[in-house]
């Protein structure tokens, strides 16, 4: 209310400077109207707007049956904004989400991506196109915590002046995820239920945010229609308020733990994913597929470039097997098998550019020769051959 009250002194104040004067479209008119509101505080859910450009609410003449409907066949059209789910070597969950939908709506579908999910040692969820959404965040945070109700949001309503707790919810189906590493992907695009998911998740301790700050669009909102002079104005009328914060992110935004571009949140998520869990591991044939992971993903993140002098030097026949150079490229052959290309992984280490279940590694004597080539599989099996040729 005081900053309504501001807003409203401050355009009164225009209004009576003869600001408007000059503006002679409707357009023009609610742009500055909107511009003027949101200097005075910058809320991310206000807006005013020419009514008859109205693109996601009722059509003219359309009933709420009607709209409803339609709105069901945009959001069955778009997978319900389930963009993608993946398995990532490493035993690591994937999941870009572009908008959290009614749970009405997109329930058992997210049930069934939370199921694909289930056995992930750790999960990535990718928010960074997200602007927000409805209360299917609620079914989503369940699954990250015990089956005892856990408190993340209190709503103050002021349009029905009521307060509504948030809790998660005892009973989800299948597998709940309650110890896994979760790490959040953010951007200046994360907005309103987006953010919610991730301000939770982040004050709860139940997960790592990486990316940038986030909108900071924390109000709740509700369209008030004005036919007589064709405009809406979106006008937020409730606030949540964080149990741990007894705040929220309204123009703050979540600050995420590790700040980097957008555009390299993914790697640094993934890569501090598999640290997590080779710290973790307390079997061996874990920490080794851990390893076998995390030497590819660093070869990507920082590309080994070899000149040919050194790539000559691994040339040559090692029992049925052979390493040829190749227009300044390695490849592997075995016996009358298909060429593979080699990509230096570091430390005499190569992957076959097409497989990901097979590696090799060289062997050195102590004058820096290569004596040996040794074939390695992902499940830690291994066989060697001798250098016959150069």
């Amino acid at each position: 209310p005081e900053i309504a009250e501001k807003m409203s002194i401050y355009i009164k104040d225009k209004q009576n400077n003869h600001a408007y004067d000059n503006i002679h479209t409707l357009d023009k008119f609610v742009h500055q109207l909107t511009t003027d509101l949101l200097s005075v505080f910058p809320d991310g859910h206000l807006g005013i707007n020419v009514l008859q450009k109205r693109e996601v609410d009722m059509h003219p003449g359309e009933s709420e049956e009607d709209w409803w409907n339609r709105r069901v066949k945009e959001a069955q059209y778009n997978n319900f904004y389930f963009r993608k789910i993946e398995w990532l070597p490493g035993n690591i969950g994937y999941l870009d989400i572009r908008k959290f939908e009614y749970a009405i709506i997109s329930g058992p579908t997210a049930v069934a991506v939370m199921q694909f999910l289930a056995y992930s040692d750790a999960l990535i969820i990718d928010l960074r196109q997200n602007p927000g959404g409805r209360e299917l965040t609620q079914l989503f945070l369940s699954y990250f915590f015990e089956d005892h109700r856990v408190h993340f949001n209190t709503m103050k309503d002021n349009k029905r002046k009521i307060t509504r707790q948030w809790w998660t919810m005892t009973y989800v189906p299948g597998k709940r995820m309650p110890d896994i590493p979760i790490y959040i992907l953010t951007s200046r695009g994360t907005g309103s239920a987006a953010e919610e998911f991730a301000y939770t998740l982040k004050h709860l301790n139940r997960a790592v945010i990486i990316g940038d700050t986030t909108a900071g669009a924390a109000h709740m909102t509700h369209p008030h229609m004005y036919p007589e002079l064709n405009i809406e104005i979106y006008m937020p009328d409730g606030r949540p308020i964080h149990p741990i914060t007894g705040k929220d992110w309204e123009g703050i935004g979540v600050i995420p733990h590790i700040s980097v571009s957008p555009e390299k949140a993914f790697d640094v998520a993934y890569t501090e994913a598999l640290d997590t869990l080779y710290k973790n591991a307390t079997e061996d044939i874990n920490k080794f597929r851990i390893e076998w992971v995390k030497k590819e993903l660093d070869a990507k993140l920082n590309p080994i470039i070899m000149i040919p002098e050194t790539m000559k030097k691994y040339v040559g026949t090692y029992g049925p097997r052979k390493i040829s150079l190749e227009n300044g490229i390695l490849f592997y052959q075995r016996e009358n098998r298909p060429k593979h290309r080699l990509v230096p992984l570091g430390d005499d280490w190569f992957k076959l550019d097409d497989l990901d279940y097979f590696r090799i590694q060289f062997t050195k004597n102590e004058s820096g020769n290569v004596i040996e080539l040794l074939g390695v599989h992902d499940d830690g099996s291994r066989d060697a051959n001798k250098r016959t040729t150069k």
